[in-house]
């Protein structure tokens, strides 16, 4: 019997690990960068008197390309199982069905 047949069905392979470690890495690398420098440009249009209108714009970008990263790695995270999972958020988000039976 194979090793890899010891491992429990859900458990991932150690390879599916390094793919997904690598594969969040370079989602974290090119998004964090992507921020980064619009931040930047954010800052430097405010030191030359810039127009309001463009830093705001800026931040939204930047609020939705965060949310964008956190999302692709925390899917990425989850495909081989190993997502955090805040205990406080999850309660918060299961506590309409505490009490709810099932199957009725």
């Amino acid at each position: 019997m194979a090793v890899e047949n010891l491992r429990p069905p859900d458990t991932p392979a150690v390879e599916d690990l390094r793919t997904t470690i690598k594969e969040i890495d370079a989602l974290s690398q090119e998004g964090f960068t992507h921020i980064a420098s619009i931040a930047n440009l954010a800052m430097l249009a405010l030191e030359a008197g810039g127009a309001q209108e463009y830093v705001y714009q800026a931040l939204q970008v930047i609020s939705g390309k965060a949310h964008d990263i956190e999302n692709c790695i925390n899917a990425e995270a989850e495909h081989v199982g190993c997502n955090y999972i805040n205990p406080r958020r999850r309660a918060k988000l299961l506590e309409p069905f505490v009490g709810v039976k099932h199957g009725h």
